[in-house]
């Protein structure tokens, strides 16, 4: 999902990498499972999207976050485990050059499980390594 949220921010498909050793070459990678690359228009309402979450929907505690704005989807997916509801939980957004996203096994709804976590880390780095 933070690659999917990476590409969103770029404009375009960002391929992810997996770093098995130091000399592994990115590009190598482009366009590994042959989709095509995400047109800018695609990109330009998918970031209009991922911005209502913050602005108007589950998450507006994002908007506390300093530096950037952040763009965030966040999600649930319920389901019965021993006769018991129990929801899979996940976030992803981005922050200025920064796409991260956090899932949990276990939790309540993506924007009260991960929005809290997530508020607090990106305002943690925000100290750290500005976005801006």
């Amino acid at each position: 999902m933070a690659t999917v949220a990476a590409s969103i921010a770029a404009g375009e498909t960002v391929t992810p990498v997996l770093m098995s050793e130091p000399s592994v070459d990115p590009s190598e990678n482009e366009n590994l499972l042959g989709n095509e690359p995400l047109a800018e228009d695609e990109a330009a309402t998918l970031a209009e999207l991922m911005s209502g979450p913050v602005e108007t929907g589950t998450v507006p505690i994002l908007q506390d976050v300093p530096g950037a704005p952040v763009l965030a989807k966040t999600g649930t997916a319920q389901y019965v485990e021993d006769g018991e509801d129990l929801a899979h939980t996940w976030i992803m957004a981005t922050h200025g050059d920064l796409a991260v996203s956090l899932f949990y096994t276990e939790g309540e709804a993506g924007a009260q499980t991960n929005g809290p976590v997530l508020q607090g880390f990106l305002t943690e780095l925000e100290g750290i390594i500005p976005s801006e």
